[in-house]
């Protein structure tokens, strides 16, 4: 299974002993022909299970938004994984780890994506780039508190 994210890479994941891990991984061409070089390990794979739409209050500061997205994804495990909102990063017993979601990866590599989503100077719609953030991390955000995200980061 594979995940296409911005900036020519993607996320693939591989069973390894009945167990998902998943890579960040580029193609390159060698000799004319494509290859595959992975980049970066990203840790193993937790699927979450599926639920509605998190709720957003409309008061909800767009600095808590991102956080309280993934705070209510994590609400569905039975695992205890452990969201670093300094670092932004993701560790089940102190290691790096993926949440399958929503048909995305929820990982430090996608958060990050969605942080400097806004920012892409060559994005002639910006909009579009982080809702594309959002859906390749699996995050469904309402669509009031999109705009509002959105308006708060274009400032």
């Amino acid at each position: 299974m594979w995940f296409l994210v911005p900036n020519c890479v993607f996320i693939r994941t591989k069973n390894v002993k009945g167990k998902q891990y998943a890579y960040l991984v580029e193609n390159e061409w060698v000799k004319g022909r494509s290859k595959q070089k992975v980049v970066d390990y990203l840790g193993r794979v937790f699927t979450v299970p599926q639920a509605p739409v998190p709720k957003i209050g409309k008061e909800i500061l767009v600095d808590d938004m991102v956080s309280s997205l993934i705070q209510q994804e994590l609400s569905l495990l039975e695992e205890e994984i452990i969201f670093n909102r300094e670092n932004n990063s993701f560790s089940y017993k102190n290691r790096p780890v993926v949440l399958a979601l929503n048909g995305g990866f929820l990982c430090d590599h996608s958060l990050a994506q969605i942080m400097k989503a806004h920012t892409a100077t060559q994005e002639s719609r910006p909009g579009t780039a982080l809702a594309t953030a959002f859906a390749n991390a699996g995050l469904r955000i309402p669509q009031h508190a999109f705009i509002t995200y959105y308006r708060s980061v274009q400032k």
